[in-house]
């Protein structure tokens, strides 16, 4: 499939335009990368699981994540959004730094006289 596509199934029949059904095209690209020695097991949803985790690491809210795709319900969003270990961590990182913000200034907001 054209390797200058900006689809991942484009058309063979519309240059410029995509795939609408994927079972073929899911077929033979996981038959090519069996033959050239890559057993590839996935299934169509696995794309969607993949978007969904990939939007929500870059801080894209579960209801924008939702209307996307059309889903009905953040519940459903849930189901694809898989967090990474290295995100959670990156999460807690700037939890940390808000933390540290927050011990430096007085409850008016003025900086604490007692931290250098």
């Amino acid at each position: 499939m054209g390797g200058d596509s900006r689809w991942v199934f484009p058309s063979p029949m519309n240059p410029g335009q995509h795939i609408c059904r994927l079972n073929s095209a899911h077929d033979w690209l996981c038959a090519a990368a069996l033959k050239a020695g890559f057993p590839v097991r996935f299934v169509i949803y696995d794309l969607r699981h993949t978007f969904a985790t990939r939007m929500a690491e870059a801080g894209i809210d579960l209801a924008t994540l939702a209307a996307i795709p059309g889903q009905n319900s953040i519940r459903m969003v849930e189901k694809y959004v898989h967090i990474t270990a290295r995100h959670q961590r990156a999460a807690m990182a700037r939890y940390d730094e808000i933390l540290q913000a927050a011990e430096t200034k007085d409850p008016d907001g003025a900086p604490d006289s007692r931290v250098n």
